[in-house]
C-alpha cells in the first residue's frame, strides 16, 4: 500500500498488483481502474482504427 499526499489530503492506495500491458509488466493497485493503470505506465494509445490506423486514446 502506498500513501500519496496532495496539498490538502492524504490518499491511500490499495494493495499492489502486477499486471501485463503489451507484454511488459506493470504495477497497479486494488481499486484502480484499468485506464488509471495505463496512464500510470505512460500508455497513451489504446488501439488504432481499422480503416485508417488512427490512434485512439483518452
Amino acid at each position: 500500500m502506498r500513501v500519496f499526499q496532495t496539498e490538502d489530503k492524504i490518499v491511500e492506495s490499495g494493495n499492489c498488483l502486477e499486471i501485463e500491458i503489451n507484454g511488459e509488466k506493470a504495477i497497479a493497485y486494488d481499486g484502480e481502474t484499468i485506464a488509471a493503470a495505463l496512464i500510470a505506465t505512460d500508455t497513451r494509445v489504446f488501439r488504432c482504427t481499422h480503416r485508417r490506423e488512427e490512434p485512439r486514446s483518452l
